[in-house]
């Protein structure tokens, strides 16, 4: 592999704005997913609180469904703050779009 610049290894090459239009299309929609399955996974976190028997929860289903939550949340961050040379994250997408004039 030649040695580019830090945007060569992007996987699209932003130089117009139907080209950020559909960037920033492909990381909102990448959001919306993880967004509504944290929302899923709150709401499994809910339903197990409220049918908890007693005071406690088991540790495995604490743990199932914090994984859950904990990786969404991991998911959401890097689609806005991924600061990787080979990925395109919000924060990124817009530093550059600025640069350029776009």
């Amino acid at each position: 592999m030649s040695k580019g610049t830090k945007q060569e290894y992007k996987r699209f090459n932003v130089d117009s704005i139907q080209n950020a239009c559909l960037v920033m299309g492909m990381l909102i929609s990448g959001v919306i997913v993880h967004l509504e399955k944290y929302k899923e996974y709150a709401s499994e976190a809910k339903t197990l609180l409220e049918n908890a028997n007693s005071e406690y929860i088991l540790a495995k289903n604490y743990d199932d469904i914090n994984d859950k939550l904990l990786f969404r949340q991991y998911e959401i961050l890097k689609l806005f703050a991924d600061h990787q040379s080979s990925s395109f994250s919000y924060i990124d997408l817009r530093k550059l779009l600025k640069k350029r004039d776009i």
